[in-house]
Parts: structure tokens; sequence; C-alpha cells
């Protein structure tokens, strides 16, 4: 609540004021054929949730596991499942250059 209070624009806190954590999550639906493949729509949620952590924790991977509540092993595991880590590493590289 302190974070939405700070970045708040108006007297009214909106969803857009709170930290990216806590905000929802968009998921796009467009797989036609198979619209309620739940393994698929996990896999998404999951990337996006470490991404979103990873986001929040500039890109501190100790905080971002702590944050999403999972062991080291899992965490790194899913870097590599959903091709994570490369991209972070691509994007730390361009903020320092």
């Amino acid at each position: 609540m302190e974070h939405a209070s700070i970045v708040r624009t108006g007297t009214q806190i909106e969803v857009l004021h709170l930290p990216g954590y806590l905000q929802p999550i968009n998921i796009e639906y467009q797989q036609q054929d198979r619209p309620y493949n739940i393994k698929e729509t996990v896999a998404k949620v999951e990337r996006e949730l470490i991404l979103a952590a990873l986001a929040n924790s500039n890109n501190n991977r100790s905080t971002a596991i702590k944050e999403l509540g999972i062991s080291r092993r899992a965490f790194y595991e899913k870097l590599h499942r959903y091709n994570i880590g490369d991209k972070v590493e691509d994007e730390q590289n361009l903020r320092i250059n």
C-alpha cells in the first residue's frame, strides 16, 4: 500500500499503482485448437511470474526466488525450460552498454 500511495497521481489507488507482482497477469488465449490446454497455460503463467519477479527485484535472482516462494533448483530449472536466463542477461547487457 505504501508503494501505491507514493506512485498514485490522484486521490484513488488503482491496480496500476500496485507493484508489478501484485498486478494481474494478462494471458492471451489465442489457441483456437486447444483453448483450455492446462500445461500451456500454466507454462505461460509461470514464465510471466518469473519475469515479473526478476523485474521487481532488478534481476536479483535470490530475491526473485524468495518472492516466488520456490526452491533455487526449481527456479533454475524453470529459467532453462522457458529460456529466460539468456533473455535476462541480454537485457542487463543492454542497460550496461
